[in-house]
């Protein structure tokens, strides 16, 4: 007995991506071949190659093309920009916002807003178009806590490949007068600072900012006696000789490693004391104690001679 047949090739330009039935019939593609095996559909209307079943930011193209006027934003936007977000808001839906005067989308797995859109909030893309990534920041308000909404900023400013500035936030929520959210984003903005590297160097910072310590420098670099360059430590207080680095996961590799050791040890031969972090510093203790990473950064000050009195 035969094997099953494999389905027929489909036009180039549907076979990288999502397209709509109505665009499979322009090119001649029938009924019974959009419902091959090959294919999946993500929103009723569309069809996408199986291969990209996965690939979330594919579904959302799929769903904007069916929704006329309609641009992607809040967490499917941040998921485009790749902003780090809580877990709980990891959800898979995509929000798709479209213009005053329309009917806001009900699908499924599709949530569906109405909202006014300026020119300059809007990012257009070949597959979709998304709100920039500004404004995603200040939609996200409405659901992140102020701290999350730091962390959300530190990205966009981030010292590696940025996507937007201190500016261009700034100038965003002075527009934003009277809008849902807008006092919480400007208690961000406080805290928001540019060449961060990692959500998680954000939040220790504003652990130790929230216990009441010293704000530390970002990235300011040690140099040697001859003025050459020796590290930028993730953080640090440099009129005190303290250097704060927060280990993440690649740093578990054997090369990364000794690679530290090294720079590290250099800098305590100039008299910098070094500290290091790790997620669990972060935790606070029992019944609500201070996390490690304050009790730690708090011994290194004192021992410096700059004395922060202890949180009741």
């Amino acid at each position: 007995m035969g094997g099953m047949r494999n389905p027929s090739p489909l036009p180039e330009s549907l076979d990288s991506g999502p397209f709509t039935l109505q665009q499979a019939r322009d090119l001649g593609v029938g009924n019974k071949r959009t419902l091959a095996r090959d294919l999946i559909i993500p929103t009723r209307g569309t069809r996408m190659p199986a291969a990209f079943e996965d690939d979330f930011l594919t579904k959302a193209a799929a769903c904007s093309m069916v929704v006329p006027g309609s641009v992607v934003g809040f967490s499917t936007a941040a998921t485009l920009w790749k902003i780090p977000l809580p877990e709980r808001m990891e959800t898979g839906i995509v929000h798709l916002i479209q213009p005053p005067g329309s009917r806001a989308c009900r699908r499924n797995s599709v949530k569906g807003h109405v909202l006014e859109l300026d020119e300059a909030d809007i990012s257009k893309g070949r597959s979709l178009n998304a709100t920039s990534p500004e404004r995603t920041w200040f939609d996200l308000s409405k659901e992140l806590t102020v701290d999350e909404l730091v962390i959300a900023g530190d990205h966009l400013v981030r010292r590696q490949d940025p996507l937007s500035s201190m500016d261009r936030l700034l100038h965003l929520v002075e527009g934003m007068a009277r809008r849902r959210g807008v006092k919480k984003a400007k208690e961000a903005l406080r805290w928001i600072r540019p060449r961060t590297d990692s959500p998680k160097e954000t939040e220790l910072r504003l652990v130790l900012i929230r216990a009441g310590l010293p704000e530390p420098a970002i990235n300011v670099a040690i140099l040697d006696e001859n003025g050459q360059w020796v590290q930028d430590p993730d953080m640090g207080y440099p009129d005190l000789k303290i250097a704060m680095q927060y280990d993440g996961g690649h740093h578990i590799t054997e090369m990364q490693r000794r690679s530290d050791i090294a720079r590290d040890d250099r800098a305590v031969e100039l008299g910098w004391t070094v500290l290091k972090y790790c997620q669990p510093d972060l935790i606070p203790g029992w019944y609500g104690g201070e996390p490690t990473a304050v009790r730690k950064t708090r011994w290194a000050l004192d021992r410096k001679g700059h004395t922060i009195p202890k949180a009741a």
